[in-house]
């Protein structure tokens, strides 16, 4: 509903009390009953009482937000996502109450011993990859499987900015972006992966990906995780540490200064199997990480809490 700036509603809204969910929106209250009197405070009590239950057996939340075991080694996101509610979705928006929630595993807690962190999965919308599909794309970059496993070639490994990789032989530039000035010199700049014929195998634009950060990433926290394997279940069990980490105020030329730096890089999973077969299945995932000590620079505001 669109209200003239002086009419009766309008001014009533202004003495409202409302709720910040995100860089753009406020709600406002109308059952009284449940009171959020700020996302972040809401945020911090929730993940104090999932820290609070201890050892939580692996799960995925259902779309009818029923609980299902998970078998996957990679259930630490899917645990918590399901103890706040948070059934997966493809959606490019954030996850709680305007948080983008993030885990990551350590060792042990604090934080010692922490694992890359994946900041987002976007699949490219340029180059070879885009044009031609996945399938061809690994069958002029992959590699045969490293572990051993007949018919499969793989397309993997951290592709720093402006270094070769040794098996894929591609190189990824930031094209549009002033290092010096730490700024974006172009509208149709792009994150693109180089082959030596300087053809480009995949690429990103900026367009696509500015919008995608400033959305998840205006908030965030992170949450230490450590893992054990249940002897009588066989399930992952997963607790959550005490000290998390805030990140507020972000901008996506913050993302490709720490990307210029080599802080950010590309660490893709991408599979081809049966290659040689009539019906070859990939399988995709493209992912831009950071090493966890690194995250602090993505942010206008960071504190561990």
């Amino acid at each position: 509903y669109l209200a003239t700036p002086e009419s009766n509603l309008a001014n009533e809204l202004k003495e409202t009390p409302v709720t910040k969910v995100g860089s753009v929106l406020d709600e406002i209250e109308i059952d009284k009953s449940i009171s959020i009197k700020s996302t972040k405070q809401t945020l911090i009590e929730t993940l104090l009482n999932i820290h609070n239950l201890g050892w939580i057996s692996s799960r995925k939340l259902n779309s009818d937000l029923t609980y299902s075991d998970y078998f996957a080694p990679n259930g630490g996101g899917y645990t918590l996502e399901a103890l706040l509610n948070l059934a997966p979705n493809g959606f490019s928006e954030p996850d709680f109450l305007g948080w983008e929630v993030k885990q990551f595993g350590v060792t042990k807690f604090p934080c010692s011993g922490a694992k890359p962190t994946t900041l987002m999965t976007p699949e490219p919308n340029g180059g070879l990859y885009f044009e031609n599909g996945p399938t061809e794309f690994i069958r002029n970059y992959g590699y045969p499987d490293k572990s051993g496993i007949d018919d499969r070639y793989n397309f993997g490994g951290k592709h720093i900015v402006d270094k070769s990789h040794s098996l894929t032989k591609l190189t990824m530039k930031l094209v549009g972006f002033d290092k010096h000035s730490s700024s974006i010199s172009a509208a149709t700049g792009a994150i693109v992966l180089l082959d030596r014929n300087d053809r480009v195998a995949a690429s990103w634009s900026f367009a696509k990906l500015i919008d995608h950060w400033k959305r998840k990433h205006a908030q965030a926290v992170y949450v230490p995780c450590i893992s054990q394997k249940n002897p009588s279940t066989g399930l992952k069990e997963y607790k959550f540490g005490k000290s998390i980490e805030l990140g507020e105020g972000t901008n996506f030329e913050l993302f490709l200064t720490s990307m210029q730096a080599g802080k950010i890089f590309y660490d893709p999973g991408i599979k081809l199997e049966n290659a040689t077969s009539a019906n070859p299945k990939v399988k995709r995932r493209s992912q831009f990480r950071i090493n966890h000590k690194d995250i602090i620079k993505l942010y206008e505001h960071y504190e561990i809490l």
